[in-house]
């Protein structure tokens, strides 16, 4: 009698949606792997998604990457901005035992997975080892969740585009910017942490009288040379999209071709720049005499030699102009070989700014700010977008700035604009920020304009907003004219079919793009202008047949002639209408 074979289990055939859901994850997880190798970390792949438990809590890594004695614990999530919450604060438990208590953790971890310590090369002391978890998230981490689960850093999906392009771009040396965004200093990496030295640096130099700067009381001028090796690992830049907070990000993302071509110039020419790099330097940045004396600027009349002493950490030299300059040395790809020579043997001119003590870090901006527009405001690289983003900081009561509070305000609480405007530089199909702040709500929202919503805001105070004294009632004001936008649109939308609220390109009948959106809102200054702000029912049974509205026949430029056919046709009270439709507000 043949015996019967045991037939394999047919695997179970994926849908089309979990096989999107495992692609994404695969292309998630790529993403952040590529920049820790990218800088020099080494995986353990024994390590990744193995589950423990230690100390009575059960849990795993979906990876383990080292660098000398940094070991990062990575947790990646495609799940939606709900379960996000959910899943960190169940992981919660674990993560304060494992921080709390490293180097019994490190015992443990070792002793369970000893490729993890081999990595390390075995020369470093449990104590010298610095654990770091990332928690990787495709979508939103709410700040509350954040702050509920703090020993934790965070490697939001716009943060790990950014690192992927930095470290493409600026190979080994994008690993500085990646220890500080870990929260590691210098004295925490590597040999940092095998010697008790700090790593100050000293370089000759010359320092401006307080009296010639013109900067004001405090600040402190100086001139030096520094190699690129140097600078390299204390620069940072305010970068627009990096990962720094809010406001302080406006300088522009690296390019890669420009990196390459001065990498070939300095290959081929191994001349270094004669121009100066401009530069912010640390508050403990000491300026010392022959004798090793400390020199206090107002006590000189003339220009005179000193030695320059900076600090040995990550991200405290701050790039206003030189940026790529800088950064064409860096450490691996193009040249390497004839870059690696220069990067220590040449030496860049720096001017270096030192602020004083007392300087609060909003003043610090706001002079970076000024003083990057300054040099920059003649020449191309200083486009609108980046301008806008200077005029937050240095300027935040003017009506560009308002509307770009304003523009950040719809797309990032709750409304029918919500996530429709482009924040990152990787977004494809959203609205371009940009135009639509220029061209529709800087005249919207403007308080000097006659066809402002400022004009229908009934605030007894609101003078503090043209005064530029109170920030709080810039806000609410900000809040007064996204909430009076979001009304009409939300009836906009309510009267279209739902394929057709998009920015996508791909869809032929999109309503959201930036001539349309730039429309309404004109639609929506000639109604404040002729002060009939009204409910959201009205504005729905206004706005029915909106569907059929021409809005081809409008040119992209054209914002100013749709604003006002829609406002004839759908907004205004009939005994008000123009012959033109143009009454009563300005062009």
């Amino acid at each position: 009698m043949t015996a019967v074979k045991n037939k394999p289990k047919k695997r179970k055939k994926l849908s089309q949606e979990e096989l999107n859901q495992r692609r994404i994850k695969r292309e998630h997880s790529k993403l952040i792997k590529n920049a820790f190798r990218a800088v020099g970390f080494t995986p353990v792949p024994s390590a990744a998604d193995k589950e423990f438990t230690y100390d009575g809590a059960t849990s795993d890594f979906d990876d383990v990457f080292v660098y000398e004695n940094i070991i990062v614990l990575v947790e990646y999530t495609i799940s939606q901005e709900s379960d996000v919450s959910k899943h960190i604060k169940n992981k919660k438990i674990v993560y304060d035992k494992i921080v709390g208590t490293h180097v019994d953790f490190l015992t443990f971890f070792f002793g369970k997975f000893p490729e993890v310590e081999k990595a390390s090369g075995n020369k470093y002391t449990k104590h010298q080892i610095r654990v770091v978890i990332c928690y990787c998230s495709l979508n939103t981490v709410k700040s509350e969740t954040k702050s509920l689960v703090p020993n934790v850093k965070y490697l939001d999906y716009n943060v790990a585009r950014y690192f992927d392009v930095l470290t493409k771009t600026v190979k080994l040396s994008a690993r500085f910017e990646i220890f500080d965004f870990l929260g590691l200093e210098g004295k925490d990496v590597a040999s940092g942490v095998l010697t008790s030295s700090d790593g100050t640096r000293k370089f000759p130099g010359s320092i401006l009288p307080e009296s010639h700067s013109n900067f004001g009381e405090g600040f402190k001028v100086v001139s030096f040379y520094m190699d690129p090796a140097a600078i390299l690992e204390r620069a940072y830049v305010l970068r627009k999209y990096g990962w720094k907070d809010g406001g302080s990000v406006y300088q522009r993302m690296i390019v890669k071709t420009k990196i390459a071509s001065v990498r070939k110039y300095l290959k081929d020419q191994r001349r270094v720049f004669i121009n100066n790099i401009i530069v912010t330097l640390p508050n403990d940045t000491k300026l010392l005499n022959k004798e090793g004396d400390t020199i206090n600027p107002k006590d000189i009349q003339e220009t005179q030699p000193g030695t320059i002493q900076i600090p040995s950490r990550f991200n405290t030299i701050g790039i206003i102009d030189g940026q790529h300059r800088v950064f064409s040395y860096h450490e691996g790809g193009l040249y390497e070989e004839d870059i690696a020579k220069l990067r220590v043997q040449q030496n860049l001119l720096i001017t270096g700014i030192v602020f004083p003590k007392s300087m609060s870090d909003e003043d610090r901006l706001k002079f970076e700010a000024t003083l990057f527009l300054e040099i920059n405001s003649t020449q191309t690289n200083a486009r609108s977008d980046l301008k806008q983003e200077i005029n937050l900081v240095i300027n935040p009561y003017s009506a560009d700035s308002i509307a770009k509070r304003v523009a950040n305000y719809l797309n990032d609480n709750h409304g029918p604009l919500r996530d429709e405007f482009e924040r990152f530089f990787f977004e494809k199909g959203k609205l371009k920020t940009t135009s639509v702040v220029s061209f529709a709500l800087r005249p919207l929202v403007s308080p000097n304009s006659r066809s402002s919503l400022y004009r229908t805001w009934n605030d007894p105070d609101k003078s503090a907003v043209t005064k530029g004294t109170d920030p709080a009632k810039l806000a609410e004001y900000v809040k007064y004219c996204a909430s009076e936008i979001n009304r009409l649109f939300s009836a906009v939308k309510a009267n279209l079919p739902s394929d057709r609220w998009t920015a996508d390109r791909k869809q032929p009948k999109r309503f959201l793009g930036t001539a349309n959106v730039n429309g309404v809102l004109g639609a929506l200054r000639r109604v404040a202008g002729a002060g009939h702000l009204e409910t959201f029912d009205v504005y729905k049974t206004r706005l029915a047949g909106i569907a059929e509205f021409p809005f081809d026949d409008f040119k992209s430029s054209q914002y100013n002639r749709m604003g006002a056919k829609i406002y004839s046709t759908h907004l205004a009270p009939k005994e008000s209408i123009a012959s033109d439709g143009e009454a009563l507000v300005e062009a």
